[in-house]
């Protein structure tokens, strides 16, 4: 449980350190874009006038990559011949020759993306993509590439965050002791396990390894992802800031 706790806090200061970017990136995919170069006596002459304004190449530069990323099938280099067809029909199964896009789009706005692989409660393997802001995964350092734990936190509707390890062995669930109102859990002593009547504590697996893939749009092995938008921003920046005097 000590290590569990130790795993939380380094949860919460990763996603403290990524989710921000995650949300600047959204925003400009969005056309909601900062006006850096707004000075104060611009704001004094135009207000908000051109606030909501974007000449937006931003959704451009990332549907442009996403169409040309499409799975068509897969295969095996050893072990029998029916396996790449079974995955195949795993993959149609959870609509995932759709969804794939949603995972693709995530990886190149935000440099990371994420699926969970878990069973519904009927027992059939699904593949749930997830949102960068909620997921985030610790690389073992020894074994670069191979995730030694995952971390999924978000805010339940009664506004508790709910918090769940993932480990090659177990999934843990936790929860705050009190709602958190929007704001961001202080720390790992915020949250008590969570026990979800008929279900173990924690609930254990067989899978030998974390059922979390991380997909790190251009990142190093064993790191996080790098946007499609990081050189973009500059350049959106300063097409803003030339329309804008042209106005």
């Amino acid at each position: 449980m000590a290590d569990s706790y130790a795993d939380i806090r380094a949860a919460l200061r990763q996603l403290q350190a990524l989710v921000p970017n995650y949300v600047l990136y959204r925003n400009y995919v969005e056309g909601q874009h900062r006006l850096s170069f707004a000075t104060d006596k611009f704001r004094s002459a135009f207000g908000s006038l051109f606030y909501a304004f974007a000449d937006n190449l931003c959704r451009c530069v990332i549907d442009a990559l996403a169409d040309r990323l499409q799975v068509t099938g897969f295969t095996v280099e050893a072990g029998p011949g029916d396996v790449g067809q079974l995955v195949w029909e795993l993959w149609v199964s959870n609509r995932m020759d759709q969804r794939a896009g949603e995972v693709h789009q995530e990886a190149l706005i935000c440099g990371d993306s994420y699926a969970i692989v878990w069973p519904d409660q009927d027992g059939n393997v699904t593949i749930y993509p997830q949102s960068a802001n909620s997921i985030t995964v610790r690389y073992d350092p020894e074994l670069p590439g191979k995730i030694r734990w995952a971390a999924k936190c978000w805010v339940d509707e009664d506004e508790y965050t709910r918090l769940n390890l993932y480990y090659p062995d177990r999934l843990e669930k936790y929860i705050t002791r009190n709602r958190t109102l929007g704001g961001f859990p202080s720390g790992e002593n915020d949250f008590v396990p969570y026990e979800v009547p008929g279900e173990p504590w924690p609930v254990l697996h067989d899978y030998g390894r974390v059922p979390v893939f991380h997909f790190a749009n251009n990142g190093r092995i064993g790191n996080f992802g790098r946007s499609e938008l990081a050189d973009v921003l500059p350049l959106q920046d300063a097409l803003n800031k030339s329309i804008m005097d042209m106005l």
